[in-house]
């Protein structure tokens, strides 16, 4: 394909004006105005996001016929309940058994008919980091804001875990080198670590020690992360379901996987960027999704000596494009196109728009535009 989700843009933009989105699930508050510098973990804007009201069987919890529940509870409608909080009360023998809210929240009332109590839990506090240092270019009132910086910027292949910021710590040396435990000390605390090779789920662990925010790799085999992730094989990639993104668990740390799985090392010109960025703050996100809003996990390197203004170049697969295979053949490969894709004819009579490209060996191939990606 010649255009990315979720942007038009190359998988790679360095030296650039980047525009970053940043907006609140709901409707709420935005604290920033047109024209303030901010920084990462800056809070830019808050909202409060309603929750479904929680049932509770209090007939069937205390046994007893619903109409005859009403003068067992201990709350009128509107009033306030803490987490645990009696709800309704009944004596059994030199006991008290008690029904408690497992939620703090408010009392909505009693149906006689079903015997069911309900609680509205208190609103959920939501809070909009800025997530990367900028200026407010825009404010979109209740929603959020649209901050603008310098830069490079890219997307990796699959990740896991939320938003993350802090120091870049580029280790290893070599674009090949995976990430060891021996490579995570204490400087890591609070940083972001980057290396080119795989990693494994000792290394990841011994990051999560650390207090490291987030790790960036070339790489990861499945049962590494399996591993790490404590899941069972198989439990992560259920992709039928309507807003699915990887994984399904819980991830103590932010991972970005510029390759994909495996054992391959990170492109020569992602590594680049990485070690020309070292010691910078960096920004990472590993939300992966293929539905309900795609997104790819991304990095955003930003840079205070500024870049080129003006809008992002468009992905497009020109004559001396750099681009890179994503076949099973081929996965991971660097190449330059040599002729721009036109519809072409495949095996029997299967018409495909499909491209000339060389490899660094000097090997001319045809390939079909969806089997490449433009990296920069």
């Amino acid at each position: 394909m010649y255009y990315y989700h979720p942007t038009r843009q190359p998988l790679l933009v360095r030296d650039n004006e980047l525009r970053i989105t940043r907006r609140l699930p709901v409707q709420g508050s935005v604290a920033v105005r047109q024209g303030d510098r901010v920084e990462p973990g800056a809070i830019i804007a808050t909202a409060e996001r309603t929750n479904l009201p929680v049932l509770i069987n209090v007939a069937h919890e205390l046994d007893m016929e619903p109409a005859l529940v009403r003068e067992r509870l201990t709350k009128e409608p509107g009033q306030a309940v803490g987490q645990h909080e009696p709800i309704a009360k009944k004596r059994r023998g030199l006991r008290t058994q008690a029904v408690r809210s497992p939620v703090e929240g408010t009392f909505i009332g009693f149906d006689t008919i079903t015997g069911t109590a309900a609680i509205r839990p208190r609103p959920t506090r939501i809070e909009l980091a800025a997530y990367v240092g900028g200026v407010v270019e825009d404010v979109e009132i209740g929603w959020g804001v649209t901050l603008r910086t310098f830069g490079a910027r890219f997307y990796g292949a699959v990740g896991i875990g939320d938003e993350a910021f802090g120091v870049l710590r580029v280790v290893g040396g070599d674009r090949q080198r995976p990430l060891t435990p021996d490579l995570i000390d204490s400087r890591a605390s609070r940083s972001v670590i980057a290396v080119g090779g795989t990693v494994n789920a000792a290394a990841l662990t011994k990051a999560v020690q650390v207090g490291a925010k987030g790790v960036i790799i070339g790489s990861i085999e499945e049962a590494e992360l399996v591993q790490f992730l404590k899941a069972q094989e198989g439990s992560l990639w259920r992709v039928g379901l309507p807003d699915w993104q990887l994984p399904l668990v819980t991830a103590p740390i932010t991972i970005v996987v510029t390759e994909g799985f495996g054992r391959g090392a990170m492109a020569a010109p992602l590594y680049d960027t990485l070690v020309a960025c070292d010691g910078i703050e960096v920004s990472v996100c590993g939300l992966t999704r293929l539905a309900g809003g795609l997104r790819r996990p991304e990095v955003v390197l930003p840079s205070r000596a500024g870049g080129k203004d003006g809008a992002l170049p468009i992905a497009s697969l020109a004559t001396g494009a750099l681009v890179r295979l994503i076949d099973q053949d081929h996965l991971g490969q660097l190449a330059t196109v040599r002729e721009a894709p036109r519809r072409r004819r495949f095996e029997g009579d299967m018409l495909l728009d499909a491209l000339v490209i060389d490899l660094p060996n000097g090997e001319s191939l045809l390939v079909p535009t969806a089997n490449v990606e433009v990296l920069g």
